[in-house]
């Protein structure tokens, strides 16, 4: 499939892509990304795409599309033996077919070649009872709904399977301008330690006082959430925070051939001192454009 100067290119990603993994000195296979690339050859070339990592040394390098579109990308993954059947891909499914033709699937997928995460959008924010009180969704997780609420959490707007670690991701985002006091409140309701006063005054420098995204971790494993993570998305290159190294040269090394340098960066937190960063940074496409749409928060954006 052929690309504008400006659009996604097989052959220069591959390249692009082993680059960057090893700049950041991240595992790179590129035979088993380019099947990757050829099993979803439509999406990558037509839809939004983004670079991602950790500040975890030696993390993965992750990529990802966008998909605007309608198209059965789990029964597409399952029919590529990218990913087996199991009971968490078929609750998987159930949220894409339960919410109609306005759910969408997109995916994030490892340097090495693995699908690490399949994202649901769900057209529009739903109420957390009606994304997980449902006879598909695994009892564990069905339980998960009063806590939420309790925490403040009552509108989903995303919700993801991460294949690797078995667990499932909730996004949330508060109706209307919210101050970063918000997050911090979930956190602690949560069972969660707050950022420090430095992380906070981070997070508020790149997102001041508007919406904001934030996603809780759930292990199926598990009674209480893993982590809980708080996101700045599409933060304008001059309001970029003080980030660890690894993430630094990532976010200087990563090709962008979109219009907009558009960069997110997100504070993950786990029990005790268990936290890090995470950062992406677009490649191809209107990514801007994808996240200016009403339900995420952009700096800059009306």
């Amino acid at each position: 499939m052929s690309s504008s100067p400006t659009g996604f290119d097989a052959g220069r990603f591959l390249g692009d892509g082993s680059r960057l993994a090893a700049a950041i000195g991240a595992p790179w296979h590129s035979e088993r990304v380019r099947r990757t690339v050829e099993v979803f050859e439509e999406r990558f070339h037509t839809e939004p795409t983004e670079w991602k990592t950790h500040s975890r040394p030696g993390d993965h390098l992750y990529y990802r599309f966008i998909d605007r579109k309608r198209r059965d990308n789990v029964e597409t993954a399952l029919r590529s033996e990218l990913i087996g059947e199991s009971a968490s891909t078929r609750f998987l499914r159930s949220w894409y077919e339960r919410f109609g033709p306005a759910a969408t699937a997109s995916c994030d997928f490892r340097g090495d070649g693995a699908l690490a995460k399949t994202w649901i959008f769900l057209g529009r924010s739903k109420p957390v009872e009606e994304v997980l009180d449902h006879r598909t969704v695994p009892n564990r997780l069905r339980a998960k709904v009063h806590v939420l609420k309790e925490a403040g959490m009552t509108e989903v707007f995303f919700v993801a399977l991460d294949h690797v670690q078995g667990s499932v991701n909730l996004y949330f985002k508060d109706r209307g301008t919210v101050p970063l006091e918000r997050p911090m409140e979930v956190l602690t309701n949560l069972g969660f330690s707050v950022p420090g006063a430095a992380t906070v005054g981070a997070i508020r420098a790149t997102e001041p006082n508007v919406g904001f995204p934030i996603s809780i971790t759930f292990s199926l494993e598990r009674e209480k959430p893993v982590r809980a993570c708080v996101y700045s998305l599409g933060i304008p290159e001059d309001r970029i925070p003080a980030v660890p190294e690894r993430i630094s040269r990532f976010l200087a090394a990563a090709p962008c051939y979109s219009a907009d340098t558009c960069v997110a960066v997100a504070w993950s937190i786990g029990a005790g001192d268990n936290a890090y960063l995470k950062a992406g940074k677009a490649y191809t496409g209107d990514m801007i454009g994808y996240m200016t749409e009403p339900l995420l928060p952009v700096n800059g954006a009306a």
